[in-house]
């Protein structure tokens, strides 16, 4: 008879989040955004104040003892709002989407690294022009009530290698507030 048991003595294997979910959410210290209200011209700027890159242990049962199997990857890239003097955290994990939240609240998803079928909650456009810059494959997420926005309708456009790029917050009077990025840098 098989036993479908880890052997006790097996070496665990770590496993790596794709480089589509590292491209939209993992950036290291020395990344810099810089936003502007597409309405009022005040800029934001948000910097990297730090990276924690600490793998998720899988445990499995063998015979009396508990095993590593799996370690998975998990990234942590915090980061900081000139502006709004707030901080955020986005999260990278093995088999899960990107997050981003305010520090210690609930998270909005930002990106799947899955096929986008359902348009009512994401697009990807081939291309994206902004500020006269083109930005190719960029991924669309539409959250119809974003807990970084209290609440509101808000699509988060996120392309690799950039993180957002820009975000459109829809007001309850159909305003739309819209923050696009005029300046960066990037390190990954």
């Amino acid at each position: 008879m098989i036993s479908g048991c880890n052997p006790c003595k097996t070496e665990p294997i770590l496993i790596y989040a794709s480089k589509d979910l590292k491209a939209i959410g993992t950036f290291k210290s020395g990344t810099l955004w810089v936003y502007q209200n597409d309405s009022t011209l005040v800029l934001d700027s948000i910097v990297v104040t730090g990276f924690q890159d600490t793998p998720d242990t899988v445990m499995e049962f063998c015979q009396d003892d508990s095993v590593p199997l799996n370690y998975r990857e998990s990234i942590l890239t915090f980061t900081h709002s000139f502006l709004f003097d707030e901080d955020y955290i986005l999260t990278v994990k093995v088999g899960a989407p990107v997050l981003l939240s305010k520090d210690n609240l609930s998270a909005d998803t930002i990106f799947i690294d899955a096929p986008c079928a359902d348009s009512s909650y994401c697009n990807v456009i081939d291309t994206f022009q902004l500020n006269g810059n083109a930005f190719l494959q960029v991924y669309e997420r539409i959250d119809s009530s974003s807990s970084l926005e209290n609440g509101r309708l808000t699509h988060f456009y996120s392309a690799p290698n950039y993180g957002i790029i820009k975000k459109q917050i829809y007001n309850a009077d159909s305003t739309i507030e819209s923050w696009s990025l005029v300046y960066n840098k990037i390190l990954q």
